[in-house]
Order: C-alpha cells, then structure tokens, then sequence
C-alpha cells in the first residue's frame, strides 16, 4: 500500500477491502447527541462520523499518525508518499536562532520546543500559564532561516488576543507583527489575524484574490486555543485554505471537548504529542497553588419539568439569595488587608449588572467595582486591565470574553458566578470554562528577570457554588467538582453556608 499525503487530505493506493473496513472503523465515532436526530430516530444514520471514505480511501490528513500507528500496530506493510513541503531543520542553525533569541526557555518548553520541530503537524495540550507565546516565538524563531522567518499566520479567536499577541511577540521577535482584524489587512512576514476577520476576507474568493493566494502560501500555521476548530466550520475553513504548510501547530489548555471525538480537532492538526498540566506547572513552582472551595447554598431541587435555559435565568441570574452570596464573599475579600484583586466571571450580561448593583447595595465604592463584557470598548478593557496589574481596581465582573488568553497575573481571587459544567467529566476531560478560568488567576508575576520566582508560595482562591435548586444545574456543578479533582495538586474542599430545605 502507498499513502500519499498533502496539507489537507490523504489517500491510500492499493488499500485492501478488508484493511480499508478496518480503518474506517478505525477513524469513526459517535456523533454527539446522535440519540436525538431524526435520522437516528428514523433509522437512515447509525449515529457515526466516519472520517475515512471507504471508496476513495481518503481521510483528513491530520488522522495519518493514527493511520500509521495502526498499520504498524498489525504489521501491515505501506509507504508513505508525503507531499506536504518539507521541513528541514539544520541543528547548528536552530541552536544560533535560540542564542539570539533572548528568552531563556525552562526545561519543558525546550523539550516542546524540540517536539514541534520534530513533528511539525501536532497539538501542544499546555495549560493555561505554561508560557505558550514563549514557544510561538521561540518556534518562530528556530524555524528561520538565514535571511528571514517562515512566513508564519497565527489564527486567534478575538480582537482582545490579537492585540495582546502582537505586543508580546513584537517584543520577543523585535520584528513587526501584522495584523488582519475588523477594518485591517496588514499582513507581515509574521501575522495575527482574528479568525472571524479573516473568513469573511476569503469567503467566495477566488485563486488571484490576495486574500485567497497570502492563505496559499502561509508555511507556518499556529492555532491558538485550536479546540475551537472543533465546532467552528469557518475556522476549518480557513485552516484548510492555507494549502502549502510546512508546519502546523495547535496550542490548547483544554483542546478536547466533551461532546465531540477527540478526532474531530486532529483531523486538522495531528494528534496531541506534548503535555504540560496545571498541577506540573504548581509542582514546578512556575504558578501559583490553587484553593477551590465550593459554596453550599442549601436548597432542594424544585420544577423537575423546567428547561435549562428557564433555571438558569430563574436560578442562577435572577436568585437574589445566590447574588447577595457572591457580593457578601466579594466584599469580605475586598475587604481583607491584603488588598485583594477579585475577579467574578459571569455569563449573561444582564447577571453582571445585577451583581455590580449589589455589591453597591452593599457599601462596596462603585469606583472600586468594573464590569467588562463583548460591549465594552477595547481601549477600556486595556486599561482595566491595566489598573487590576497595578492593583487600583480590585473588583472586576467580567463575562465569558476572558475566559481565553488574557494575561493578567495579579489577580488573586476568582468568583465563578457563571455556572455551568455542560456534560460528565470523563477520560480525563474536564469542563474547558473551569479550566480556562482557573487560568486566568494561576499565573505568577515575573521576578526581576525573565522568569517568575519558583521559589517564591503563593495560593490563588477560587470560590464555586453548589446550586441545588434544579436537577441539571445540580449536576452542572458535579462536573465542574469533578474537573477541579482531575488536578492532583489542586486543594479542593465543600463547605455549608445555607439551609438544607
């Protein structure tokens, strides 16, 4: 057999009837809720995404690991015919692209370093605080050449991102980072561009477009929180337009979801070959210990028939007893001598203003209180985020638009307002918001070089509640506790504050 290769698909030639069955049940899986669909239900689907056609014998070229490790698995002889442009890297070359590079890279990140170069389509499962811009550059930066770098397009989620991607990789490249976001087309030889930005720039374009052709010829991809791939078909898109890469690499602290195949994401990237989790980074010392304590209210569930969205609205945004909890604990930290910066994430922008409006009921100074969601102008968000660094804001409500990669290291406190937890934690899954969030407060200022202080204890608190007063959202609480106990080093307790009826 001969498997032949390039950015986007694969094919095999010669593939045996019985080896190709085998592989497409190799590269299959259940659709999540595929219970519910009416073709289930009417028996046209049995419920499976196959990811190898059977007649073609093709297959997303992201699945040619596991198609491999199969083959190799079963002794089954191939050749792999890979068109995808080479990369080849000279060990002399790299080591003088990292002396000038002017970080020094800890151990793990050499080896992850050292991993992507070696295996240029592949996801990096890093936490959050595990110093992934560090390794776009130091990526970057190895994979250039004598006379310039490769021409690299990061792919972000938000404006937010972009903006604070490009400050960062500025200053560690010393080079001009482009940019491609709402209003702007200004690629450089190193890009960042807002996904949303850049699929409406090449939908419908043609070959010849300059959109289309610079997608074309990008060499290095680098996807940023690349579990977004998962359910978003303009990011495939766009990933698949960029037809010539030399190298592809995904960056996630959560890059699997609980209700889709891990599949789905390697498809597009490769599989998952280096790991770094939150409780590594604490035993390290590189980020801060973390206390979760989840908050039970007491309660008994009530309206069994009720709809998710109607508890939610009923009891989690509209709960007065819920809300005046969270401002209560908000204030008693604001008013602690340590001078605390207390982060509340919330989801609904309605529930921020009414937690804003009780912590003023509550004699909490509104010039001390912020509030930041999708409406909120980018420059304000800047200098929010600016003042919680320099501690002279000290209460934030921020919506789900920091759950993903915002730096802010001083936070010491995190209020999950928001509930959630979607399905069971499970094969070691957890809930993406919790671990997105605790994200955001884990990280360590730096010491006076590079790196933080290892040496250096700190503990970060994060509060959670129980909400008992709804089945599902009961549950939803289960599975944010369980994600919480999925990290070894993570100080995970209950504690009883309201009435059991």
């Amino acid at each position: 057999m001969k498997i032949v290769v390039n950015s986007v698909r694969g094919k095999i030639h010669g593939c045996p009837k019985k080896i190709a069955t085998r592989l497409r049940n190799l590269c299959s899986f259940r659709a999540f809720g595929y219970e519910f669909s009416e073709y289930y239900l009417s028996g046209r689907w049995d419920g499976y995404v196959r990811k190898f056609d059977i007649h073609r014998h093709t297959f997303p070229s992201g699945l040619v690991h596991r198609i491999t490790k199969f083959l190799d698995r079963e002794h089954i002889p191939y050749k792999v015919d890979d068109q995808r442009k080479p990369f080849d890297w000279d060990e002399d070359q790299v080591l003088e692209n990292i002396d000038n590079f002017g970080y020094v890279l800890r151990p793990y990140q050499i080896d992850g370093l050292l991993k992507g170069l070696s295996n240029p389509y592949m996801i990096y499962w890093w936490a959050t605080s595990s110093g992934k811009t560090v390794l776009f550059a130091a990526l970057i930066a190895a994979m250039k050449s004598k006379e310039e770098h490769k021409r690299t397009l990061i792919l972000v989620t938000t404006k937010d991102l972009a903006a604070q991607l490009r400050t960062e990789l500025s200053i560690m490249l010393g080079e001009k980072i482009g940019v491609i976001e709402e209003g702007r087309f200004k690629p450089e030889q190193i890009t960042v561009a807002v996904i949303n930005t850049l699929f409406s720039k090449a939908k419908g374009t043609k070959r010849g477009d300059p959109v289309k052709d610079y997608l074309f010829n990008i060499q290095h991809l680098i996807l940023d929180e690349c579990h977004h791939a998962i359910d978003s078909k303009m990011m495939k898109r766009v990933i698949n337009s960029c037809r010539n890469t030399m190298a592809r690499h995904g960056f996630s602290g959560s890059p699997y979801s609980l209700t889709t195949d891990d599949m789905e994401l390697e498809c597009l990237t490769g599989p998952p070959l280096s790991k770094v989790t939150l409780s590594f980074l604490i035993r390290k010392g590189y980020i801060s210990k973390v206390k979760v304590t989840m908050i039970d209210l007491g309660g008994m569930p009530s309206s069994r028939g009720m709809r998710i969205d109607r508890a939610y609205e009923k009891f989690i945004v509209q709960d007065s007893q819920r809300n005046v909890a969270i401002c209560e604990l908000a204030k008693q930290l604001w008013e602690d001598e340590d001078m605390l910066i207390i982060l509340i994430m919330i989801r609904i922008i309605r529930h921020g203003k009414l937690i804003q409006e009780e912590l003023i009921r509550q004699g909490v100074p509104p010039e001390e209180i912020e509030y930041v969601h999708g409406q909120t102008p980018m420059g304000h968000r800047h200098s929010v985020k600016y003042d919680m660094k320099e501690g002279t804001r000290r209460i934030v409500i921020s919506s789900q638009i920091w759950n993903e990669g915002i730096d802010i290291p001083s936070i010491d406190v995190l209020i999950k307002a928001d509930a959630g937890g979607g399905k069971e934690v499970r094969d070691g899954k957890g809930v993406r918001s919790v671990i997105q969030q605790v994200g955001r407060v884990v990280r360590k200022p730096k010491a006076d070089g590079e790196d933080v202080d290892k040496k250096k204890d700190n503990t970060v608190l994060v509060f959670d509640f129980w909400d008992n007063k709804n089945k599902d959202l009961r549950r939803w609480s289960g599975n944010r506790y369980n994600t919480y106990k999925l990290e070894p080093e993570f100080d995970v307790e209950t504690i009883q504050v309201g009435d059991d009826d």
